[in-house]
């Protein structure tokens, strides 16, 4: 049968039943064989993410929720906020010297917040609401039981779905597990700073990249200290500034295929060659508003994260590191400008269920390190959590699409075959561009 494509009028304001509604678009996929399997909602990242527009990138491939797709009814529901669901669009890097310069163009996000909120509540688009959005499309197909399928802040979502409709869930599989005590930017320091500690250790220990670049760790601290100083000066007269060198070298390291590349780039930089340097920011920047409803974003992070961070917390969380608390303070001036409403406290307590959920991790996670997840298996007695060596944010390897796809056929994390996760390696350290773009 082919995709059905259909939408669900809900309320804007949960409090105001009455008031003014959005559209929640999704798509349902039915199973190649009916077989009565749970259907698999599939929760997207960001906050921001479309999950229509993510998963499209799943067919046809290899890939565990292909797979799965002959025994289970797929269902991508466009969070509020995202891709077809009324999108809080932003695009916060229209310029050169606003890709360089900023994490959070403070004169672009204002524009923006006022031009959203003449015809948005940006205080209606949290990730409580988005769960009741989700059960009520759950109650509109007819399925009794769902397996939630998240990734990044996909991973708070189903959590917080759980939290509030337990009862509905068969199971979850989880990666990059991001509950809700995480309060991002604040693990993305030393996240980053573990993920660049064992990539310079692998590079040191390759063959390959010891003998191309011998001085990657004390070349990386060189640009470090030039961003800092001045900027790095890049074609076109413009320079990156130490925020965005940071968060975005952090962000190269989202996947080893992406962080093979960063001693070649560092590299060419440290030689006097910054355009690679330079291509790789711009991609990396002009791919959030391209892939992120970057208004939808900062509602939730705004609301649900920053608003219980303090100064003195990022501080603490930051020292030694690379970054430094600069993420948080270009976020926390971000959310400044924003001015939504915080969440009650209660938000950040732990979700407590006997759901079975399985959760994969990336050793190297520059942003939601693998702790977090450890800390939510207390809470869930039917969790695991797997570890993938020298992944970071972003895997998918035949090892772990074999594991997930144990889970998705036995709905348990015992007895599952992970041996293949011992032999999970790097790729091939990268000595040019090719291949990256």
């Amino acid at each position: 049968m082919p995709a059905r494509c259909d939408s669900l009028r809900v309320p804007e304001n949960r409090g105001l039943p009455t008031g003014r509604t959005i559209a929640i678009h999704f798509v349902v996929v039915p199973a190649e064989h009916a077989g009565g399997e749970a259907p698999i909602f599939a929760l997207a990242g960001g906050p921001g993410q479309s999950a229509i527009d993510t998963f499209k990138a799943y067919f046809p491939g290899p890939s565990a929720l292909a797979t799965a797709h002959a025994n289970h009814d797929l269902v991508f529901v466009d969070q509020r906020g995202t891709g077809e669901s009324n999108a809080l669009k932003c695009n916060i890097y229209p310029t050169d010297a606003s890709t360089y310069s900023y994490l959070f163009p403070p004169q672009i996000v204002r524009g923006c917040r006022n031009r959203l909120a003449a015809t948005n509540d940006l205080n209606a688009y949290g990730s409580d609401a988005a769960a009741a959005d989700l059960n009520d499309v759950r109650a509109r197909l007819g399925y009794a039981k769902i397996v939630l399928y998240g990734g990044s802040y996909g991973t708070l979502e189903s959590l917080i779905y759980i939290r509030h409709h337990d009862s509905t869930v068969r199971a979850a599989l989880l990666e990059g597990v991001a509950p809700p005590w995480l309060l991002l930017p604040l693990p993305f320091p030393r996240g980053a700073q573990h993920a660049l500690q064992d990539l310079e250790e692998s590079c040191a220990a390759d063959r390959l990249c010891s003998r191309t670049f011998p001085r990657f760790a004390q070349e990386f601290d060189q640009e470090l200290a030039r961003s800092r100083e001045s900027g790095i000066p890049v074609p076109g007269g413009h320079t990156i500034s130490f925020a965005v060198f940071a968060d975005r070298m952090r962000q190269t390291m989202y996947d080893e295929f992406s962080a093979s590349y960063l001693p070649f780039i560092i590299h060419r930089a440290a030689l006097g060659d910054t355009e690679p340097l330079a291509k790789v920011v711009a991609a990396i920047s002009h791919g959030i508003p391209a892939s992120l409803a970057m208004g939808m974003n900062l509602s939730v992070t705004c609301s649900e994260s920053l608003s219980f961070i303090t100064d003195a917390e990022a501080r603490a969380q930051s020292v030694g590191t690379f970054m430094g608390d600069s993420r948080y303070l270009a976020q926390r001036d971000a959310c400044s400008i924003w001015n939504v409403e915080s969440v009650d406290r209660e938000f950040l307590d732990p979700i407590r269920s006997d759901v079975p959920v399985l959760m994969i991790n990336g050793a190297d996670d520059p942003a939601t390190p693998p702790r977090f997840g450890a800390q939510a298996l207390a809470y869930l007695p039917n969790g695991r959590q797997l570890l993938v060596p020298h992944a970071g944010h972003d895997f998918s390897t035949p090892c772990s699409d074999d594991i997930e796809l144990q889970f998705l056929n036995s709905y348990s994390v015992r007895n599952l075959r992970t041996n293949c996760l011992r032999g999970q390696a790097r790729p091939p350290f990268a000595t040019s561009l090719k291949g990256l773009f």
